[in-house]
């Protein structure tokens, strides 16, 4: 059975011809990872640096001691270490540890050598998207769920998010939105200094866990109770968010739609317009903008608040991608068959260019170890 997961890091030559392939699972890992294998990455959320070092996270029946020329593990085996976000240095890479599904995370940092791991936010709450400031000093994620006036989890809402920060030495925690949303809060992207870009989901004026026979039973607070109230969300959209006085305006965008031809079938009218949310999207450095979909792509400029088709690839699905620095190439996941790859995709010439493919059965123990440490 898979019990450890470990954060680990490749680092990929574009021009080689080494794979990697990878088990997509859901819930208790043992369930899908061949018996034959014992081994996994799980999720299948990366990360890229600035040098082209690509993170994520990698388990296995021993927890995850492996190592080669192209590997090299930064997190002690025995851990459920998961989700790494690389800062915009290189330097340091944040990761959450707890259980992938579940309702409390930690929230550590360790150098991208896997020296001096520590953890900076161990609290009672759900650690969700996490991102570094421009300097790397400070450390924003959404976390939730919190009473308006405490840092004390509301357990009968678990579903209650907001965005917070820490500085990268575990100092300074501080709930920057009282919003307490409770559709979902999607990729948080650093406009600049002061803002702070979100996605967020519509909602429901209903608790089922109230009402087994959905009436509308409000489930926002009362201002005589916990001094908070507001309507919910009855839309998605992308939200601003002031980090100084976690104030947030909604981004009115404009958005292009997909070319169809004529005439156009129900779906096509009912979907001619994408939804403006940024669920998982990478920034291109390169463009300045931000790339987002999976079949059908879309360009969103912060600068003119315009969503834009891109192009369409029906042969191949990417999912949590990141842009290679600098460069109009993404490097993300795909699925096919409940086998899932990494690969290296040509935004421009809209083309896979590579898989990554490497053999799980010939890593040997990895020389690079962790020791945690709360100080």
């Amino acid at each position: 059975m898979v019990k450890n997961i470990a954060l680990v890091l490749i680092v990929l030559s574009l021009f080689g011809c080494e794979t990697w392939k990878f088990i997509n699972s859901r819930g208790d890992m043992s369930k899908y990872v061949p018996k034959e294998t014992r081994n996994s990455i799980f999720p299948p959320i990366i990360d890229v640096s600035s040098d082209n070092k690509v993170y994520f996270t990698y388990s296995s029946k021993k927890g995850s001691s492996i190592c080669s020329v192209e590997l090299s593990q930064l997190t002690e085996d025995g851990g459920r270490d998961f989700y790494p976000v690389v800062s915009h240095n290189g330097e340091k890479v944040l990761f959450k540890r707890g259980y992938i599904f579940g309702i409390r995370d930690t929230l550590w940092i360790v150098n991208s050598d896997g020296t001096n791991s520590k953890i900076i936010v161990d609290k009672d709450m759900r650690i969700l998207d996490v991102i570094f400031s421009k300097n790397d000093s400070t450390i924003y994620f959404i976390g939730g769920a919190l009473f308006s006036d405490s840092t004390s989890v509301l357990k009968s809402y678990s579903y209650c998010q907001d965005v917070f920060s820490v500085d990268i030495n575990g100092n300074n925690f501080r709930r920057i939105t009282y919003n307490c949303a409770t559709g979902w809060i999607y990729d948080l992207k650093l406009i600049d200094d002061n803002h702070i870009l979100v996605s967020i989901g519509s909602e429901f004026d209903f608790d089922g866990r109230i009402s087994d026979n959905y009436k509308r039973i409000k489930k926002y607070y009362d201002k005589n109770q916990n001094g908070f109230y507001r309507k919910p969300y009855p839309k998605s959209f992308l939200g601003l968010i002031n980090i100084r006085t976690g104030e947030m305006e909604e981004i009115k965008t404009t958005e292009t739609s997909k070319p169809y031809k004529e005439p156009l079938t129900r779906w096509q009218k009912k979907n001619k317009y994408p939804i403006p949310l940024l669920i998982n999207s990478a920034y291109s450095q390169k463009e300045d903008d931000f790339l987002y979909g999976n079949y059908d792509f879309y360009k969103f400029s912060y600068t003119d608040q315009t969503i834009k088709y891109s192009f369409t690839n029906d042969s191949i699905g990417i999912f949590n991608y990141k842009f290679v620095y600098n460069q109009n190439k993404l490097i993300g996941v795909n699925t096919n068959l409940g086998v899932t790859e990494l690969i290296l995709f040509d935004v421009e010439k809209n083309k896979l260019e590579r898989r990554f493919e490497i053999d799980t059965t010939k890593f040997l123990p990895s020389t690079n170890r962790t020791i945690f440490s709360n100080e």
